[in-house]
């Protein structure tokens, strides 16, 4: 997720945990600057975005840098990965800690992943994602919800059968200049 000119916000699977003895490749997001000369260093964000028992990945931010929305997931107790949707805002040159989104957006049992958190210019922040959520044309489906000015999401609409389809679709992309939306599909022709 690239911020202006300035900076790249990435996720990496380069990180591990010990678990029963066994060491566990865990995902991580890091920043690196992209306007140095020199090949810079990336920084690991600390635990407001990257929480320990996670694997914190697929980070969006706002066109403004404002808004990060990002992923965490974790294996339920049937070995099942379940990935949920998180927020955090840059305040005071901070990212602070990190807040689930609704129920709407993050059922319980299912998956909500790969974010674009964006602006359609005339009316504030947009929400897209994919998910498995009910509701949708089968498998992973890309939806969208409004952000509201007092920072909580609108019940999330299916983009519908002209993107979506029995299949799966995935990392959807927003760009605001061009109207246009881009996304990965597993659709049948």
């Amino acid at each position: 997720a690239p911020v202006g000119d300035s900076v790249l916000f990435y996720s990496s699977l380069r990180f591990f945990l010990f678990e029963n003895n066994q060491k566990v490749a865990t995902s991580r997001i890091s920043s690196v600057p992209t306007n140095q000369a020199l090949l810079p260093k990336s920084k690991t964000l600390n635990e407001s975005i990257n929480q320990a028992a996670f694997n914190n990945a697929n980070a969006s931010v706002s066109p403004d840098g404002k808004i990060m929305v990002f992923t965490r997931c974790l294996y339920d107790e049937h070995g099942k990965l379940i990935c949920s949707l998180y927020e955090s805002q840059f305040l005071n040159g901070m990212w602070q800690d990190a807040i689930k989104l609704n129920g709407q957006i993050n059922p319980p049992g299912k998956t909500s992943t790969q974010p674009c958190i964006t602006t359609n210019k005339s009316e504030g922040h947009l929400l897209l994602f994919s998910s498995n959520k009910s509701g949708g044309e089968g498998g992973m489906d890309i939806w969208w919800s409004k952000r509201k000015a007092n920072g909580q999401y609108e019940s999330p609409g299916n983009v519908g059968k002209e993107i979506n389809s029995p299949n799966d679709e995935w990392s959807p992309f927003y760009d605001v200049e061009l109207d246009s939306l881009y996304f990965s599909t597993e659709k049948e022709e």
